[in-house]
């Protein structure tokens, strides 16, 4: 107690009350802004990791031509992604274009206050964007070893199937034992038949240089003598190496005649191939030496020539590649799911 000019006695402890009461209401604005505001922040990343997710998964099912390649699809492939934590919030689809490679998505979700309710603040909404792009596959190029494969040998080993390598022979004796495999063709062509060997189609023996190009359905007439492997293309050939993924030319075979020894390949499209052996012969004219490429290649190679011996690449078909600048990409229309595929996240904040 003490007196105040006029004599009269003051009790602070009024005073003090107020003050504490305010000093509450500034600490419970912080733990609020620390505790509610920290939550909405951890759940704002978590949706974006969410919208991220879905973004790429969209994209990868996109780039391999599944029917989940719609926003409908696309949403129900986001749900299926937060359906293991209901608490993750929801992503939707926003964009979607097929034909230029791109998905946006938007997620929210609703955050309750814990705190900031006491001053009025239930909840607060937050937002994410993400999008992903994916490669387009490639419509033209000009492959580093334009052999041919077969489009049967490839639907026989896919990517997802996780077969051993496939070896591609381009020996000449496999002119003693011409066979064709049918199989299931590109969407809407039905049943198709390709050889179960590899071709050469350069120019005459690769001399013009060993990158061939060509394009979707080509039609690329082929002699069986150009299994001989192309003196031009020993370059190419000693600089790929085991481990290497490069594009080949994936064909189908149009029209065949035996006795000219002719035959005419439809190409389907350009795989990734993963290279894990090779083993090719050169004789040169005039000189009578010989190149022999890294050693490898040795199973399956039944009725070799003497003077041809087994030669060619084991291959592992693989979705993803490298784009090949000599290469170009676009989308097609017939939804053939060859080349690479490397959905990419592009947006997201």
């Amino acid at each position: 107690m003490r007196m105040n000019p006029s004599g009269a006695a003051r009790d602070e402890r009024g005073a003090a009350a107020v003050m504490v009461a305010l000093l509450m209401v500034v600490v419970l604005s912080m733990t609020a802004f620390t505790v509610d505001y920290g939550k909405a922040s951890l759940e704002k990343a978590r949706l974006q990791n969410h919208a991220d997710s879905a973004a790429l998964s969209i994209a990868r099912d996109c780039a391999l031509r599944k029917p989940t390649c719609t926003e409908d699809g696309g949403n129900g492939l986001a749900a299926s992604l937060a359906a293991p934590n209901a608490s993750t919030g929801s992503v939707a689809v926003t964009s979607l274009s097929a034909a230029g490679g791109q998905v946006k998505v938007a997620g929210t979700k609703t955050v309750p206050f814990a705190f900031a309710s006491v001053m009025g603040r239930e909840s607060t909404v937050v937002r994410v964007r993400s999008g992903a792009r994916w490669d387009s596959v490639p419509v033209e190029g000009a492959p580093i070893l334009p052999i041919a494969i077969g489009w049967c040998t490839y639907q026989n080993n896919l990517p997802e199937s996780g077969k051993a390598p496939v070896l591609v022979r381009t020996d000449l004796s496999t002119v003693l034992d011409f066979r064709q495999d049918s199989c299931a063709g590109p969407p809407g062509r039905g049943t198709v038949s390709s050889s179960r060997y590899g071709y050469w189609y350069t120019s005459l023996l690769g001399l013009g240089g060993c990158r061939y190009s060509t394009s979707l359905d080509a039609r690329v007439t082929a002699l069986l003598g150009s299994l001989i492997t192309p003196p031009g293309c020993l370059s190419a050939i000693g600089d790929l190496k085991v481990g290497d993924t490069v594009l080949l030319p994936i064909t189908t075979t149009s029209t065949w005649v035996p006795a000219l020894s002719q035959l005419t390949l439809r190409v389907e499209g350009f795989a990734a191939v993963r290279i894990s052996a090779k083993r090719f012969y050169f004789v040169l004219p005039l000189l009578g030496t010989s190149y022999a490429a890294e050693s490898g290649v040795s199973d399956k190679c039944s009725n070799a020539l003497l003077f041809n011996p087994c030669q060619g690449i084991s291959v592992t078909f693989t979705r993803t590649a490298t784009k090949d600048a000599s290469f170009t990409y676009g989308t097609d229309p017939g939804g053939r799911v060859l080349g690479p595929v490397n959905p990419t996240l592009t947006t997201g904040d």
